[in-house]
């Protein structure tokens, strides 16, 4: 999942649903622009948990090819199967549809 990664480096959920990478931390939490942070260090430290930073970055409104992104950049489908992959997008797909009514 997130490997080695310098001590400080951070994800961020942008307003638009972008999920951004900052290598080197030094998000500004107070801005606008910003929904949420995380300590990359502390996401994915096993497969079971980077699936759970997914769910909640969905839920929080990223989107959803940035997720998709993020899934097969990671080969998570090595770690969870393709039965899971399959149900999270295919549940990521239905509350997306849901949103949108």
């Amino acid at each position: 999942m997130s490997g080695v990664l310098h001590p400080q480096s951070q994800y961020y959920l942008h307003t638009d649903g972008s999920v951004i990478y900052k290598p080197h931390g030094g998000i500004d939490r107070s801005s606008t622009f910003v929904k949420k942070t995380w300590n990359a260090n502390n996401i994915g430290k096993t497969p079971k948990d980077f699936l759970e930073w997914l769910t909640e970055i969905a839920d929080l409104g990223a989107k959803h090819d940035r997720i998709r992104d993020l899934w097969e950049t990671n080969k998570l489908t090595e770690y969870v199967g393709k039965k899971v992959e399959k149900e999270f997008f295919n549940q990521l797909d239905y509350n997306l549809r849901r949103k949108s009514v």
